[in-house]
């Protein structure tokens, strides 16, 4: 069975480690997934700069950039989710 091609060669896949690697705790996960965002971010960036220059293609950037803004979209939710736990238990504390 032949395997399935790429339609554009220069298309990376998503970064998913974050999910795969096992961490041992709550803080080491948080951290993870903190600098995953911020090298997406980063590389979103990186991907602009790039194709003002013209040294890569428009929908080769195009995807760069919305990895990053999905990545900031989920940190975004994440943080929601904390601030909403923690009031919850500030309201069951006191």
């Amino acid at each position: 069975m032949k395997p399935i091609e790429p339609i554009n060669p220069n298309i990376m896949p998503i970064n998913l480690s974050w999910k795969s690697e096992p961490t041992s705790n709550f803080k080491d996960a948080l951290m993870d997934f903190l600098g995953n965002v911020n090298s997406s971010l980063k590389e979103g960036d990186r991907a602009a700069e790039q194709l003002a220059a013209g040294q890569i293609d428009l929908p080769t950037a195009l995807i760069k950039q919305e990895d990053a803004v999905l990545s900031m979209q989920l940190l975004m939710s994440v943080r929601s989710e904390l601030i909403g736990a923690y009031q919850d238990l500030s309201r069951i504390i006191t």
